[in-house]
């Protein structure tokens, strides 16, 4: 029986609510195209919601048709989110018809609040005032948008819709006028406290309507300023990366055409990495370790580095380049630490090993894992020939490590490779003969 996968709450969110999730910021209809899909999905959310809070609450209540209210709905919310998906798919890369698809998701977030406000009010329930902050969920989820222009449009059209929702709605004014004539009802209206007491509740009902748009208006402002900041500051960093990428490219590309000793032994490496791994143990390290440093010993120009960064987003192209520059910065320092075995075999033979050439050499590269490789390599190198000097048997090598080549490594390991120095002879000559 297969064991059932664990929910990730955090990538669901991710994958059907965050306004950012496998999205470029700098491509506008890209990025409004995610919002439609976030919002649809809230809006489908919220739907449910509605309907499960209806049909709660219509529970026990006095009308008995109050329950199909909450439960017909249900089909025609999938139907509608379906619509929705449908249009907001149709034309991903078109920003108008984008557009388009976010006024009718805001319209209809809207209406579908108008609508259970109503309900709530002419049911009977003791919820109306609760159903009427939906309508300030509906602003809240609208101004997810994040677009100025579409919420002066949307904020004209609500304050008109509301003010008519207040005077019918909330209010009935033609039932406080009593069927009386405009001119007779302003005239009756000083004695009127009922009048005058929902005109005064229907104007603080607007003023904090209004401020609450205005409040939303600025957010949104801050909002959108922050986003154009973000969008210069990411193409900013994205044509940096490709200047540095360029950079990095040339320079890999002159480093991996150099010449250093190890190229000359290319063929010699498997025995390289056989030493290391000898040397590695016997030093104490444990097999991991001893898989690591021969993985190191056996970097060499055949690495090809890929620095083409075609993701689709600028992040991808960044945990490319980021191990791209990893693998690049290991070839460079294994090709330096080859140099260097070259450098100090070279330095000693021909005579030029002075002091400040030894302190050099000494400080560079000087952790134990590199001091395996490079004495494995320049055991190798001292038996191979070159083109400055003769092979070399093995006693005369470890002569030279006696007098020269000794003040490069650490006691110990130093002594752990004379201590089973034949069993390297015997490597190498196994190797040659093979």
């Amino acid at each position: 029986m297969k064991k059932l996968k664990k929910f990730n709450i955090a990538y669901f969110f991710e994958r059907y609510f965050s306004f950012e999730h496998g999205v470029d910021l700098n491509d506008e209809v890209e990025v409004l195209y995610r919002r439609n899909i976030v919002i649809k999905n809230i809006i489908f959310v919220i739907n449910i919601v509605y309907s499960i809070l209806l049909f709660v609450i219509s529970i026990g209540s006095p009308s008995n048709g109050n329950w199909l209210f909450s439960v017909i709905p249900l089909p025609l919310t999938f139907a509608i989110n379906n619509t929705i998906n449908k249009l907001i798919h149709r034309e991903q890369r078109e920003l108008i018809w984008q557009q388009i698809t976010m006024y009718l998701c805001s319209f209809y977030m809207f209406l579908s609040a108008i609508l259970v406000y109503v309900k709530l009010k002419f049911g009977g329930f003791y919820y109306a005032e609760a159903g009427y902050m939906l309508l300030y969920l509906a602003l809240i989820v609208i101004s997810f948008y994040q677009d100025k222009k579409m919420l002066k449009n949307v904020f004209s059209w609500m304050f008109a819709i509301v003010t008519v929702i207040h005077l019918t709605v909330t209010y009935s004014i033609s039932g406080l006028a009593q069927n009386k004539s405009v001119l007779e009802f302003l005239q009756t209206l000083p004695q009127n406290a009922e009048a005058i007491n929902s005109l005064k509740d229907i104007l603080l009902r607007t003023i904090v309507m209004i401020s609450f748009m205005l409040a939303i208006y600025i957010i949104t402002d801050i909002g959108e300023k922050m986003s154009e900041e973000r969008k210069i500051e990411l193409s900013k960093r994205k044509d940096i990366q490709e200047d540095f990428t360029n950079v990095v490219t040339d320079l890999y590309d002159v480093l991996l055409e150099t010449k250093v000793g190890y190229d000359d032994n290319s063929n010699q490496i498997p025995l390289l990495a056989q030493m290391c791994v000898k040397l590695a143990g016997a030093y104490g390290f444990s097999p991991q370790k001893c898989e690591e440093i021969k993985n190191y010993a056996t970097y060499n120009r055949n690495h090809q580095l890929d620095l083409k960064l075609d993701s689709s987003t600028i992040e991808e192209s960044f945990d490319k380049l980021r191990e791209q520059t990893s693998v690049g910065a290991m070839v460079a320092k294994r090709m330096q630490l080859s140099q260097k075995c070259e450098n100090i075999v070279r330095a000693h033979i021909e005579g030029w090993n002075n002091q400040e050439f030894q302190f050099k050499m000494i400080n560079m590269q000087n952790n134990i894992e590199s001091q395996i490789i490079l004495l494995c390599d320049m055991y190798i190198a001292l038996r191979s020939a070159k083109s400055y000097k003769r092979p070399y048997a093995h006693k005369l090598v470890m002569e030279y490590f006696e007098k020269e080549f000794q003040i490069y490594f650490n006691k110990e390991l130093y002594e752990r490779f004379v201590k089973f120095s034949k069993d390297y002879e015997e490597m190498y000559n196994n190797y040659e003969v093979a």
